[in-house]
This record gives structure tokens, sequence and C-alpha cells, in this order.
């Protein structure tokens, strides 16, 4: 220890160097609790928020994906039942036109059977007469002939 003191005394150095340091001393803890703590508290308080919204942000990311998730479902959800409203409306007027086209045709086949009929009545009616006529020209050529 006698050998430091000598060669701080050779430096210079006094008694003033130990209120030097104390002044120093005092004035680091002054900056210290003055600055450097609030400094401190004002980075923790900063971390903590960009924390808190780092997670809020998480969170609220994990929510709009959920409901990205029910969104699509809800739309292909959707899509599936007017597809198969569709379908079904398909197959009903499919259904209603052949029933229209099945009531047609046997309107139309019962008209063609009642055209035929009086078409066929009308034949017979031109046979009848054609017989009678013609009955009539032999009888008249036979009478002519034997004459």
């Amino acid at each position: 220890m006698g050998q430091v003191l000598d060669i701080l005394q050779r430096l210079g150095v006094d008694q003033s160097f130990y209120y030097q340091l104390a002044i120093i001393f005092f004035m680091l803890l002054a900056c210290k609790f003055l600055l450097l703590d609030l400094l401190l508290k004002v980075i923790r308080q900063r971390e903590e928020k960009t924390v808190k919204l780092e997670v809020d942000a998480n969170q609220k990311l994990a929510k709009s994906e959920q409901f990205l998730k029910q969104y699509d479902e809800g739309i292909d959800q959707t899509y599936r039942e007017i597809k198969k409203m569709v379908y079904e409306k398909r197959r009903e007027i499919a259904f209603g036109q052949k029933s229209i086209l099945k009531k047609a045709d046997e309107e139309i086949k019962l008209k063609i059977d009642k055209e035929r009929a009086t078409f066929s009545e009308k034949i017979q009616a031109m046979k009848e007469q054609n017989k009678g006529e013609i009955k009539g020209l032999m009888d008249s050529f036979l009478e002519k002939m034997t004459k």
C-alpha cells in the first residue's frame, strides 16, 4: 500500500482527489436516479407495449384467419346448396316438360285416331256411294247390252 501512495504522490495526487472521486460518484448516482432509471423505465414500457401490441396483432391475425375460414366454409356450403337447388329445379322442370310432352302426345294420338275414324267413315261412305253408282251403271250397262 505504501508503494501505491508513493506513486500517487509523484503523480501529484493529494487529498482533493478523494473529494473529486466522491463528487464524481455522487454525480453518477444522481444521473442514475434522474436519467438512467427514467430512461430504463421508458424503454421497458415501450418494450411491454410493443410485446403487447405484437400479442394483440397475433390474436387478431388468428381471429381474422378463423373468420376467413368460416367465410370460406359458408361460401362453399351456400354454393353446394344452390347447386343442389338448381339441380332439383332442373329435374322438376324436366319432369314437368316430360309430363306436358306426354299429355300433348296423348292428345295428338287421340286427334289422329279421331281423324282416322272420321276419314275411314268418309271413305266407307264414299265406297258405299260408289258401290251404289257402280251397281246402277252396271245395271244400266246390262240393260243396254241385253237390248
